[in-house]
């Protein structure tokens, strides 16, 4: 079943959003699980963690339905 269960920000990541967008990129950083839920369902995609390190952008390795290796 595609999904995100795993999910866990690297700290460093989560600061650097904080630090640089304030409330905003902290909200952000609090829908990211639910935004990433759905992008899952509505491709069928399974998200893997995250690349590390991230900087300012969110970019994870995913795997179709079909096996087919992805980066979101």
């Amino acid at each position: 079943m595609p999904g995100t269960s795993f999910l866990s920000l690297p700290a460093a990541f989560s600061q650097t959003i904080s630090e640089a967008f304030g409330e905003p990129g902290q909200l952000w950083l609090d829908s990211l699980p639910c935004l990433l839920d759905e992008v899952a369902a509505r491709w069928s995609l399974t998200i893997h963690a995250p690349f590390n390190p991230l900087s300012y952008n969110y970019a994870a390795p995913a795997t179709g339905s079909d096996g087919q290796l992805l980066v979101l």
